[in-house]
C-alpha cells in the first residue's frame, strides 16, 4: 500500500497521469506467496528523437557520472519526499536533450556494479576504481 501511496503522490507532484496498472496484492501458487512486482513507466512526448541517450554504452573514452538523490531511512522502509523527488526530476530532465548524454541508465535494487555491467555491449565496457564500484551505503 505505501508504494501505491508514494506513486500517487509522485504523480501529482509531476502532474503525470497513472494511466493503468496491475499489481495483485493475493497471488498465490501452490500455497506459497508470490511477491508483487509493481512497475512503473511515463510516457511523454519529444519534438524528434536525436540525441535520445541509450541505456548502454555507445562511445569510446565516455565518463561515467552518478547523480544521487538521497533517501533518509525510516525503520525498515525508506521514506520519500514526492517534492523533493518532482524537484530532481524536474532539474534532469532536460539532460535528457543534452547532445552530449550518450547513456543513461536508473541505478536499481542490485547497485551500481549490477548496473554498470547490463550496461555493457559487445563492444563497450568500463573501467572504475574497485571502492567506487562497491561503495555503496544506506544512511
Amino acid at each position: 500500500m505505501a508504494s501505491l501511496e508514494g506513486l500517487s503522490g509522485a504523480c501529482e507532484q509531476l502532474h503525470a497521469p497513472i494511466i493503468s496498472g496491475n499489481v495483485s496484492f493475493y497471488n498465490e501458487t501452490m500455497g506459497q506467496n508470490i511477491t508483487s512486482t509493481p512497475s512503473t513507466g511515463l510516457v511523454g512526448l519529444r519534438e524528434d528523437v536525436q540525441n535520445m541517450p541509450w541505456s548502454t554504452f555507445t562511445r569510446e573514452q565516455d565518463q561515467i557520472f552518478r547523480i544521487s538523490l538521497i533517501h533518509a531511512r525510516v525503520g525498515d522502509q525508506f521514506g520519500v519526499d514526492t517534492k523533493q523527488m518532482a524537484q530532481f526530476i524536474k532539474w534532469f530532465e532536460p539532460w535528457g536533450r543534452d547532445p552530449r548524454l550518450h547513456s543513461s541508465r536508473v541505478i536499481g535494487k542490485f547497485g551500481r556494479a549490477y548496473t554498470l555491467f547490463r550496461m555493457c555491449t559487445d563492444r563497450f565496457g568500463f573501467m572504475v576504481q574497485e571502492e567506487d564500484l562497491f561503495s555503496e551505503k544506506f544512511i
